[in-house]
This record gives C-alpha cells, structure tokens and sequence, in this order.
C-alpha cells in the first residue's frame, strides 16, 4: 500500500507544476508562481513566441536579468485585485482595480494556438513607456489597435 501511494504521489506532483495556459486568469496565475519562484526559464514560457524570441535576441537585455526582479515583481502583484476583459477569441487584458498609474495592465493573447494564453511583451515593450512617474502609452492609438488585432 504504501508503494502504491508514494507512486501515486510522485506522478501527481510534476501535473501539479505544470504550467496552465488555459486562460488568461490561468496564464496570469502561472506566471506569478514563476515570479515567486524567480525563475527567469519559467518566467519566460508565459510571453508569446515572439515575446519570448524577442527576447532571445536581446542578449544584453537578457544576461542581466537578476532574480529579484521576479520576486520583487511576486511581491507587488500578488495580492492586488484585478479584472479581465476578455477583447476577443485572442486578446485579453488584465486590468488592476482600482487602476494604477505605476503598473500597466497586463496584455494577454492566443498568438499560436497549441499554446494557450501568454503575454504579450513584444506589445508591452514597444507600445509601454514606464518611469519613475508611472506607465503611458508610446503611441496613443497603441491599445485601440491591439484590441482590434486577431
């Protein structure tokens, strides 16, 4: 009996860990567990493919990632109220209640559809200014058009 109970349990755990993509609320839920974690590798899994190629190619950017950024970012969002708006079959944004001029909302889309819901960074990055005054937009019309994408 207790063979059968630690098999059971040591098939259970990974399912436990694996990443949900299933939703944007799922999605956003994966990606703090890696912020807690600090895990950059599963961090990363939560962006688009383009996000995440992106990301790829700015190696500068990239090899000067520090772990406390994630967990930093853990701690500021993780018991923070939010909506989703659901903007079509593809798009979502999460947005924090009551709004935040220090944190954007977070932009969720199907890019590829065995994946799921990520985030979308690419779009963030570009379209996003952050500064020590808050968040604004690069481009005005940014967000008008990023609702009407596919």
């Amino acid at each position: 009996m207790r063979k059968i109970f630690l098999v059971a349990l040591l098939l259970w755990v990974p399912a436990l860990a694996q990443p949900d993509f299933s939703t944007p609320e799922a999605a956003y839920k994966t990606y703090l567990a890696a912020c807690q974690a600090g895990s950059f590798e599963q961090a990363d899994l939560c962006y688009t493919a383009s996000s995440r190629e992106e990301l790829k190619a700015n190696t500068e950017f990239t090899k000067n990632r520090k772990t406390e950024q994630l967990t930093g970012t853990y701690e500021r969002l993780k018991d923070r109220p939010y909506t989703i708006e659901t903007v079509s079959q593809n798009r979502a944004i999460l947005h924090w209640q009551p709004e935040d001029k220090k944190t954007p909302p977070l932009f969720f889309r199907k890019q590829k559809k065995d994946e799921g819901w990520r985030i979308d960074l690419a779009f963030m990055s570009r379209y996003i200014r952050q500064n020590e005054d808050g968040w604004s937009w690069t481009f005005p019309k940014a967000e008008s058009l990023w609702r009407k994408g596919n």
